[in-house]
């Protein structure tokens, strides 16, 4: 599975080549290049991460070992796909960095005193 996903990979880029020539463009946009990266990165980790899940476990023969890899690495595995996601897609960070990022929060404080708020900012 991980290497038919390389391969559609490679002809995705090879095709993507032949139109842009064709277009007259040679250069790649920085997004295109960061979408390549970010595709190739996730079929090489998973190459590498998903026989890993599956042989390492034939070495071990702690019981506590065992289900640590099976419980921890798994989940680890698909993370790592979404830390690559983040890595490579500018958008994605610069919506995070604006939602969670410093200074965007406000303490609101309301006090009500006889039936009236009182608000006050820090």
């Amino acid at each position: 599975m991980c290497i038919f996903n390389v391969i559609v990979d490679s002809i995705t880029i090879w095709k993507v080549r032949k139109v842009r020539s064709s277009q007259g463009k040679t250069k790649f946009q920085k997004k295109e290049i960061d979408f390549l990266k970010q595709s190739f990165g996730q079929a090489f980790f998973l190459l590498i991460a998903v026989p890993s899940y599956y042989f390492i476990p034939l070495y071990l023969s702690n019981p506590l070992s065992l289900f640590v890899m099976g419980t921890l690495f798994w989940p680890s595995i698909h993370s790592f796909d979404g830390v690559l996601t983040l890595y490579f897609n500018m958008e994605i960070r610069k919506t995070i960095k604006r939602k969670f990022g410093r200074g965007t929060v406000s303490v609101n404080n309301s006090v009500i005193i006889g039936g009236k708020s009182s608000t006050r900012m820090f």
